[in-house]
Order: C-alpha cells, then sequence, then structure tokens
C-alpha cells in the first residue's frame, strides 16, 4: 500500500480555514493516487512513519518570522503557531533528506523554503485576494483565477500546462524572499513575487504559493499537477521495493482513504 503524509494542524484558528484548506487538497490527491493508498495525517509529536512515500505540506496560517531568524517582523503577522512550524519545518527537512517526493501548496511552499534555509516576506500587497473574506472561504471565490504567472520554460507546470502563462488564485500574505539552498523559482507573478518552486537536486520536489486544488473544478488541466506527483510516487516506490520488495509484500484492495483527516463542522 502507498503511504502519504499530509501535515495537519488539528486547531486552525479559522475552522472555516481548515475546510477549504483541507477538503479541497484531499479530493485531488485522493482522485489522482490509486485505489491502494492511505494519506495519514502527521500532526505535531509524529515522526517521518517508516515506509512513507511521499510528503504533502497544505495551505493554512502564516509561519512565525522567529523560525527564519526575522523575530523583528513578528508584528507583521497576524496569525501563526511557532511550535506547527517548528514541527513541519523538521518533518520537511527528513522527509528532502530521505528523498521522499514533497508536493507543497501555498504555506508549504514556504514552509519548504524556510526548511531549506530561505526567509520570507511576512506580508505583501495585493495577494490576498478576493478582498471580501466570505469569498476567500467559498470553494466558488477560491476557484477564481486572479492574476497571472509567467511560467519558467524549463519548468514542470510549464510542461503540464503546455502555456507561458498561467492565471492562478491568490490567498496569501506572505512570500518568499531568500531562495532556500537547493530550489528555483519557476514562476513570478506580475509583481516579482515568486509563485511556484522547484528542487535543483535529483529529489523530487514542487511548490506552488496559490491553490490549485481549488482551481481544478474550473480549470481541470490543474489537476495534472496532482497526477504527476501521484506518478512520480509510484516510480520512487517501485525503484526502493525492488523485485523481492515486491513479492514479499502482501497486497491491498480498497480505496484511497485518508486517516486521521477529518476538520471539525
Amino acid at each position: 500500500m502507498t503511504t502519504i503524509g499530509f501535515t495537519f494542524r488539528q486547531e486552525f484558528h479559522r475552522p472555516e480555514h481548515q475546510r477549504t484548506t483541507v477538503d479541497a487538497l484531499l479530493r485531488e490527491l485522493e482522485r489522482a493516487f490509486p485505489r491502494d493508498t492511505e494519506i495519514v495525517a502527521l500532526t505535531p509529536g509524529a515522526s517521518l512513519p517508516p515506509g512513507l512515500d511521499g510528503l504533502v505540506l497544505p495551505g493554512g496560517d502564516d509561519l512565525s518570522p522567529t523560525v527564519y531568524g526575522r523575530s523583528d517582523l513578528s508584528h507583521e503577522v497576524c496569525e501563526s503557531d511557532e511550535g506547527f512550524d517548528l514541527f513541519e519545518l523538521s518533518l520537511t527537512q527528513k522527509a528532502l533528506k530521505a528523498g521522499l517526493p514533497v508536493l507543497a501548496v501555498c504555506r508549504g511552499m514556504q514552509v519548504l523554503n524556510v526548511a531549506c534555509g530561505g526567509t520570507l516576506y511576512p506580508r505583501i500587497d495585493g495577494h490576498r485576494l478576493p478582498k471580501d473574506r466570505e469569498l476567500r472561504y467559498d470553494p466558488e471565490g477560491r476557484g477564481r483565477g486572479v492574476h497571472s504567472v509567467r511560467l519558467a520554460s524549463d519548468s514542470l507546470l510549464r510542461e503540464l500546462l503546455g502555456v507561458e502563462e498561467a492565471t492562478t488564485n491568490s490567498i496569501h500574505t506572505g512570500a518568499v524572499d531568500a531562495l532556500g539552498a537547493g530550489l528555483r523559482p519557476v514562476a513570478w507573478s506580475e509583481d516579482g513575487v515568486v509563485e511556484a518552486l522547484e528542487t535543483t537536486s535529483d529529489s523530487w520536489a514542487v511548490a506552488v504559493q496559490f491553490h490549485p486544488e481549488d482551481l481544478v473544478p474550473n480549470t481541470p488541466i490543474w489537476g495534472s499537477l496532482f497526477a504527476r506527483y501521484a506518478l512520480v510516487v509510484k516510480q520512487r516506490r517501485t525503484l526502493a521495493q525492488g523485485d523481492e520488495g515486491r513479492r514479499g509484500r502482501p497486497s491491498h484492495e480498497g480505496s484511497t482513504t485518508a486517516q486521521g483527516l477529518s476538520p471539525p463542522r
């Protein structure tokens, strides 16, 4: 059985944020992965489970500037959880060291950058849209493209989407400042904000500053990002197992399941 880790904060400052952040992303992961896949919640205190095949870093609240050495900027962040930040950063570093494929969304991209030694702008203007708070947590509002993003010619997103520019949603207040080691920017908004990252090493990590899971219903091509992630995880698992390992491991039947990831209603 393929096992995907999904970092999960049990208590958000806003329950509606938890629902919109988690539900849509799980939906797309469950569509992309084969039936014999388990998506497990990784909560503070958990270690990287043995046999994990990939790690997903979802959206969420801002990171505390303290975790990237800028406590002087803490006043610019309204809602953060330093304990959860440190947990996710540690888990991400371990996953990268183990060569696990990592898919990071919105806050997750910022976690990836900081985990690799980078820093953030805690607050930028014009990227938390729509301005109407209710629409930001409404699936229809989150599914609308609000600005264009230029894609690097050799980026995975360019390959998957087949376009030089894409229209995305934008629901973030922070952004990448100093780039983390082993990462490269591969997408930019019109005002120069980094909108996507990829690794420069042999390991596979892709991060986007927007929420592709919310764009899929209106623009299905974004589902190709999740399909590619599932393919990479499968390929890595096959290589890691080898023929002997595959023969010695029991098969599992059933549907893709998400364990411990039900947000409060």
